[in-house]
């Protein structure tokens, strides 16, 4: 999980950032916080130990950017 930058060039990386982090304090919310923080540490590790990036292709990010992607062209595309 990582932080909101401070500054974006565009309103869409942004909204795809804050959005990218909502769906992983649903996912918190729906699992609890520390079994949900559990299993996204092992992920990264399991990625260190195939010799992955332990961001790029953890589970957990690749499902909250897609979330987010969607979300964003299903409701958030035309508002701004």
């Amino acid at each position: 999980m990582e932080f909101i930058r401070t500054s974006y060039s565009k309103k869409y990386d942004f909204i795809i950032s804050v959005l990218h982090e909502i769906k992983h304090a649903m996912d918190a919310k729906d699992k609890g916080k520390s079994k949900y923080k559990n299993e996204y540490e092992m992920e990264m590790n399991r990625q260190i130990a195939l010799g992955k990036d332990r961001y790029d292709d953890n589970k957990f990010e690749i499902e909250a950017e897609r979330w987010a992607q969607k979300e964003y062209r299903n409701f958030w595309k035309n508002k701004f």
